[in-house]
């Protein structure tokens, strides 16, 4: 009986896994930028590597820090700062909405387990890790 369980657990695990790789970087690419063009910070860590989910945790801090910092600022300034980070915040928006995920290239990298995925001539480096293509820095 417990040979069974091996055996049937073995099975489970590996067809669980290959159903879980994917091997398809310029997918992965395109997952990544929908991401980007939503400024979905949330679903583009699903596909970034740990560091460059360090680095997508400290650009929502920055924003966070930044919006409380307006809050305690007086009025007369606070409305001016809002104004200035609202029209950054617009253009970062509007560049990323622009972002055509149809035009994606994958070109190899330093060896069989990077890429570098060109997203509308945009360089975008992806690294396999566990069975998965990740954005990676």
């Amino acid at each position: 009986m417990r040979k069974i369980f091996l055996v049937v657990s073995s099975v489970l695990f590996f067809a669980t896994d290959a159903f879980c790789i994917d091997d398809n970087p310029k997918e992965i690419a395109a997952k990544i930028c929908l991401a980007l063009q939503k400024m979905d910070y949330q679903e583009l860590k699903k596909y970034a590597d740990e560091p460059s989910i360090i680095k997508i945790n400290k650009n929502e801090n920055l924003k966070i820090k930044t919006q409380e910092h307006i809050k305690l600022l007086p009025a007369d300034k606070r409305i001016q700062a809002q104004k200035s980070y609202d029209d950054k915040i617009w253009r970062a928006k509007s560049a990323m909405s622009a972002l055509n995920c149809n035009n994606i290239i994958i070109m190899d990298g330093a060896d069989d387990d990077n890429k570098v995925a060109l997203i509308d001539n945009k360089p975008t480096s992806l690294k396999f890790i566990h069975g998965v293509w990740k954005l990676t820095q």
